[in-house]
């Protein structure tokens, strides 16, 4: 699904790529993978071409909405009929509450017939089912995955003028810390004294792409990777047979520098 969902983006049709990775978050709710690709989609592609698909102005198939009967706040997910579910709290456009809240706003109050007194319901927000699905994978990611760092919330903790937030410190620290260990990482690789193969690993990217990375890199290159002396050789032949096919071996120690290329 990401992968048709990138074709869509590639081709700037976000709103096709948003459904699918939505509708692939929905199917995978338990995969922390499926919620980062849906952040990561909105956050990094979204140039305002989904706006009315995360835009909601009155409740319609397709959308969230938050009740308040002056207790509790209820999420309502209002759907076709085919897909009710009122064990997920999903309602079709058939139920006799779904009829009554259709086209009303946020602040819109009405009575729920059925109680003595009949309980008093208002509209407090409405949002699309995209929104609602982002805000929901940021807000509960970290008790759906304890042990996934991908997603991290920090709490900025009391506001002083003048001073940054604790909660803001603390991750600005983090980061210059991880910023620190990939420029280290990345002294070692210029140095030749570690693999592309590892460098990927410490930057939890892929080899492919960290070697195209490299490449692209002013000063970086593709330096070395690991192996011993006899590798090494063997590499410098294939390289240089005129009948050889083009080889790039992340695992040996062959650069082309060594070989005058």
């Amino acid at each position: 699904m990401r992968a048709t969902a990138s074709l869509y983006l590639a081709r700037t049709q976000m709103p096709r790529a948003l459904s699918i990775m939505y509708e692939a978050r929905r199917r995978f709710y338990d995969n922390p993978k499926a919620h980062m690709n849906y952040i990561g989609l909105i956050l990094m592609h979204d140039d305002g071409s989904s706006s009315g698909m995360l835009d909601a102005k009155e409740i319609a198939v397709g959308t969230v909405v938050r009740l308040n009967d002056g207790a509790q706040n209820k999420w309502l997910h209002i759907v076709e009929d085919a897909e009710q579910d009122l064990s997920t709290r999903r309602y079709g456009v058939s139920h006799d509450l779904v009829k009554r809240l259709l086209g009303k706003q946020v602040g819109w109050k009405f009575e729920l017939e059925g109680t003595v007194p009949p309980t008093k319901i208002t509209v407090e927000e409405v949002k699309t089912k995209y929104l609602y699905a982002l805000h929901e994978s940021m807000e509960l990611y970290s008790e759906l995955f304890p042990g996934d760092k991908s997603l991290i919330r920090v709490d900025m903790g009391p506001m002083i003028p003048g001073q940054l937030p604790e909660g803001l410190k603390t991750m600005l620290d983090d980061i210059n810390r991880n910023h620190d260990h990939v420029e280290t990482n990345l002294d070692s690789y210029s140095k030749r004294q570690s693999s592309i193969y590892s460098l990927a690993r410490i930057l939890r990217k892929n080899p492919i792409e960290t070697c195209y990375s490299m490449i692209w890199t002013k000063g970086m290159g593709i330096k070395c990777c690991l192996g011993g002396h006899e590798e090494r050789e063997e590499a410098k032949k294939i390289l240089l047979s005129k009948n050889a096919p083009i080889v790039l071996d992340l695992s040996s120690i062959i650069t082309f520098t060594e070989l005058g290329l």
